[in-house]
């Protein structure tokens, strides 16, 4: 009885699925509530621990970041940085992407209060869909058919939601 070996594709294509579901498997995610980045000391803190955390993705709220200073975090073991914020120091979301995560932006969305970020992207070939959201406690909860009409328009693959609110949102 004749056995034919794999050829090359089907061992890369294989190791790549396999590398994937451990990967799905894996993924640390993380959400924090910081209350403000604006403190040097505060900022190298929050990494610190962050580090510790070994997260994978991790999602900020509330950095009263001005928009740019995300790129402060895109230090040690931060790839990837991106936010959602208000033109003042108050409010904002971000999503930080650890380096060693295979990880490739296709789009990002955000509203100018800087209460949510949607961001597709492709993790090891798959396509995910990371929404951050902070919802402040005097907002309406009318910026989740936003969240909704962005999702409704393009292909969302797998979801990972992190964030949160000061009142219960159902969905």
């Amino acid at each position: 009885m004749h056995r034919s070996m794999p050829n090359a594709y089907n061992r890369y294509s294989m190791a790549q699925e396999k590398l994937s579901e451990n990967l799905l498997n894996t993924i640390q995610v993380s959400t924090w509530n910081v209350n403000g980045l604006q403190e040097g000391t505060k900022k190298h803190k929050v990494l610190y621990h962050l580090g510790k955390w070994s997260s994978d993705i991790v999602f900020l709220q509330e950095l009263h970041f001005k928009t740019g200073q995300i790129e402060f975090l895109k230090r040690q073991w931060v790839g990837g940085a991106f936010e959602a914020t208000l033109s003042s120091r108050s409010r904002g979301v971000g999503i930080l992407i650890n380096k060693r995560l295979p990880f490739k932006s296709l789009s990002q969305a955000t509203d100018k209060y800087g209460r949510y970020l949607v961001l597709r992207c492709e993790i090891l070939g798959e396509l995910y869909t990371l929404i951050n959201i902070y919802k402040p406690p005097i907002s309406d909860l009318n910026f989740l058919n936003k969240i909704q009409s962005v999702l409704d328009r393009v292909p969302t693959g797998i979801i990972i939601l992190g964030g949160g609110s000061e009142q219960y949102i159902q969905f």
